[in-house]
C-alpha cells in the first residue's frame, strides 16, 4: 500500500463566504506562487487581499 498526500490551499470571501480552493501536491515554494497567481486569475474584478498565516 502507498501513501500519498494531497494539500489544499483555499481562500474565502469574507464579503460572501464564496471559497476558492486548489489542490496541490506539496507545500513549498514552487506550489504557492501557483495559488497565489490563480486567484487574481479567477477573480479578475474583484480586490483581493490576502492573509496568509505560514501554517505550511
Amino acid at each position: 500500500m502507498t501513501q500519498e498526500d494531497t494539500y489544499a490551499y483555499g481562500a474565502v470571501s469574507v464579503l460572501d463566504g464564496v471559497l476558492d480552493t486548489l489542490i496541490l501536491p506539496r507545500v513549498n515554494r514552487a506550489c504557492m506562487p501557483l495559488f497565489l497567481d490563480e486567484m487574481p486569475a479567477r477573480h479578475s474584478h474583484d480586490r483581493i487581499v490576502m492573509l496568509i498565516d505560514d501554517a505550511g
